[in-house]
């Protein structure tokens, strides 16, 4: 209805400059368009290298957590040697301060000073 009224109330150069206002601001109201397609694009390509590289350093950090645990297992394993090697040293030393050599020892000291470690070793427990 509007249209037929401009039609019937307005001069040819109106109807004219109006039509070319309207085309002009479907040009503007496209260019906008393409503009606001390609700003997206961009920011989804740069999302999705930004969760590429994410997951990469993801992948890496696991590995190099499972590195760090075998680490820590092997640190712990060392580390409960030379704890039972320091004891049976204590032991021994306690043993040759008394006069005893270790090697007349019937039951070596390391069975007495960790049964804890031992006994799951053995069909009957060290003590009762």
């Amino acid at each position: 209805i509007s249209i037929l009224n401009s039609f019937q109330e307005c001069t040819l150069k109106q109807i004219m400059d109006q039509e070319s206002e309207i085309v002009h601001d479907t040009q503007s109201l496209h260019s906008d368009m393409q503009t606001l397609v390609y700003e997206n694009y961009n920011k989804f390509i740069a999302g999705t290298d930004t969760i590429r590289k994410m997951k990469n350093d993801f992948k890496k950090m696991e590995d190099e957590m499972d590195l760090l645990a075998k680490n820590m297992e092997s640190i712990t394993s060392f580390s409960e040697q030379i704890s039972c090697t320091l004891q049976l040293k204590t032991c021994f030393t306690a043993v040759t301060s008394l006069g005893v050599k270790g090697d007349k020892l019937d039951v070596p000291c390391y069975f007495l000073i960790n049964p804890p470690l031992v006994e799951p070793r053995l069909e009957t427990p060290l003590v009762e």
